[in-house]
This record gives C-alpha cells, structure tokens and sequence, in this order.
C-alpha cells in the first residue's frame, strides 16, 4: 500500500492506493474523515488518470483506512476502522 496528503475544498485527505476495480492500475481513494467528499480516481493508464475518471463519494464518519487483499481474489479491497 502507498499513501499520500491532498488538500481540496480546505480539508487535507489521505490517499489509499490500490487496484480496486481489478483492471491491473492503481487507483487512488482520496478519504478525509468527517461528512465531507471523498475521491475515488481510477487508474486510466500506468503513469496517469484519465479525465473523468473520478467517482465522488461520502464516508460519514472517523475511520483508519487501508487497503489489501483481504480475501484473496486478487483485487484490493479498502477496509475501514473505528476505534474504540
């Protein structure tokens, strides 16, 4: 898994990296905890996204975030905790 900062619309989020499409790219989960949006951007290419290739979602909540093949199928998938 690699990681990254990206600040949008004021809040600073962390990139999750992982293919979770399956197509063989990385993709990028950009996750800030709280209500606000967050970013999928899937991979068009080896060294590049695509435009358009963005899907915008919201995880209310607080969580650490990774990502892994957690059951073997050869995709990533990103898991979500909460502590406590």
């Amino acid at each position: 898994m690699s990681s990254g900062r990206e600040r949008r619309s004021g809040a600073c989020r962390d990139g999750i990296v992982g293919d979770y499409d399956g197509d063989g790219k990385s993709d990028v989960l950009w996750y800030a905890p709280g209500t606000g949006s967050d970013f999928i951007w899937w991979g068009a290419s080896r060294t590049a996204f695509g435009p358009g290739n963005q899907a915008t979602r919201t995880i209310d909540g607080s969580y650490a975030v990774t990502s892994g093949d957690f059951d073997g199928n050869n995709v990533n998938e990103i898991y979500f905790y909460r502590y406590g």
